[in-house]
């Protein structure tokens, strides 16, 4: 489609887009200056104008630091949010930067900085402004280093991620009617260099998009996939819990009803049990939890004694046990 074939962005569209956001009290916006969060800046200031009471809306844009003329697009959004009334806060990346891994790096700096600004004013939500063909190229990724159900379900639209509550509303609009929405109402954008810059897997994949959609897998079949295994991820993630309500008072779980669950679910049910029960933020990795898998359900494996991610995973020809490590017990 062009540009001009998309269409405009009507009353009742934004309501429901913005809908679970109503009640709240403040919402923080991530504006980077590109075409997606200019967009996302200008619709909810259109929506919150049309109503008579809502949240109040404060802008912040990360500088990263890691180009010259980011301080410069920082203080560009910095205007556009004064006139639109918006107060705007520029979050600077400060520190010495990584050789490796840089996207996961300021990926974490971001949601850091913005985590700490939400906290500093109140926020109960930080809006971001992800859209459908980020969706896309994320399940892509996903796909490309053989991420599980959970990975490939990609981004929510709703998600807690280091203690932010993050919301999504564009997460099924496309980039290009959100850039007919900025030419439409002469607004202009920055594009980030580094969208292009194929050092990184996610410019690459980007570039092959048009190949894979003129074979049948478009932006919106990709993001279509991502909900679908959103779904079922959210049926295993059910069940896991399932799992953990039939724990007795002492905490422990018949190995029989662990054996007559499906893989899938048991090992949701290790991950998130050893993760909460150790204290790290992340589960082990899936192939040590496949390996622990099969020792329970193995039964002539009568007894298992494992240690992952600073828990004990005990089980006798009854039952299975996951206990803390003691920290005089940690290597």
């Amino acid at each position: 489609m062009q540009a001009a074939d998309y269409p405009p962005f009507a009353a009742d569209e934004l309501d429901r887009l913005f809908a679970s956001f109503s009640d709240l009290e403040r919402i923080l916006i991530a504006v980077s200056g590109g075409s997606d969060s200019m967009a996302l800046l200008d619709l909810l200031v259109r929506w919150r104008a049309a109503l008579t009471a809502g949240p109040a809306l404060v802008a912040a844009t990360v500088d990263h630091r890691l180009r010259a003329a980011s301080r410069q697009e920082s203080l560009a959004v910095a205007r556009f949010c004064t006139t639109l009334g918006v107060p705007h806060r520029i979050l600077a990346w400060q520190g010495d930067k990584p050789d490796h891994g840089l996207p996961a790096a300021a990926r974490e700096a971001r949601y850091d900085l913005l985590q700490r600004e939400g906290t500093r004013i109140g926020a109960a939500r930080v809006v971001t402004a992800h859209t459908l063909d980020d969706q896309a190229e994320t399940v892509l990724m996903r796909l490309a280093r053989g991420s599980g159900l959970r990975g490939l379900a990609a981004m929510r639209a709703c998600v807690e991620i280091q203690g932010l509550r993050i919301a999504r509303p564009l997460l099924a609009v496309r980039r290009e009617r959100l850039r007919a929405h900025l030419s439409r109402h002469g607004i202009a954008w920055q594009d980030d260099p580094t969208n292009k810059d194929e050092n990184y897997l996610r410019p690459r994949l980007r570039r092959l998009m048009p190949l894979l959609a003129a074979e049948g897998l478009t932006a919106e079949r990709l993001a279509e996939i991502a909900r679908k295994l959103g779904r079922a991820d959210e049926a295993i993630k059910h069940y896991a819990g399932a799992l953990e309500r039939l724990h007795d008072s002492a905490g422990r779980l018949e190995r029989i009803a662990y054996r007559a669950a499906p893989q899938e679910v048991r090992l949701r049910y290790l991950a998130a049990r050893i993760s909460l029960t150790g204290g790290e933020p992340l589960p082990p990795p899936e192939r040590q939890l496949t390996a622990l898998d099969e020792q329970l359900c193995d039964e002539m494996a009568v007894k298992v004694r494992r240690t992952l991610g600073f828990s004990i995973i005990s089980a006798g020809r009854r039952y299975l046990r996951i206990t803390v490590e003691k920290k005089s017990e940690r290597r």
